[in-house]
């Protein structure tokens, strides 16, 4: 399948910034923008694992968690998992609730919180 300008642009980024082969976490993966990035992403050549709270559909070559940001307890034991893993993230995007029209302040600080306990150093 011959790349897109845009996808030996992402290729290339990757390379200088990871060198080989990464893994991405996306959390919000079955949303619209969740999604599209991750095929953008499997394009390129990278691994992608996702949670999101919502089964929207099946994510072919994505290892996929359904998962509320909201329960801290599954939070804390999906971290213990990542730690334990090889293949553990590289990158992580958070796009959980990405297009809400109302702000909601204290959620923002939880999502905050929640990119930094799956960030921490290992």
């Amino acid at each position: 399948m011959p790349h897109s300008s845009s996808s030996k642009l992402i290729q290339a980024s990757r390379r200088m910034y990871f060198g080989a082969v990464t893994t991405a976490l996306i959390t919000g993966i079955t949303g619209f923008v969740g999604r599209h990035l991750a095929a953008r992403l499997i394009e390129s050549g990278q691994r992608v694992a996702g949670f999101d709270r919502w089964p929207s559909f099946p994510l072919q070559g994505i290892a996929y968690r359904q998962l509320d940001i909201m329960d801290v307890d599954a939070i804390a034991a999906y971290r213990r998992a990542l730690e334990s893993d090889p293949r553990n993230p590289d990158a992580h995007y958070n796009l959980a609730r990405l297009l809400e029209q109302d702000g909601k302040p204290d959620l923002a600080v939880r999502h905050l919180l929640l990119y930094r306990q799956l960030t921490k150093k290992r």
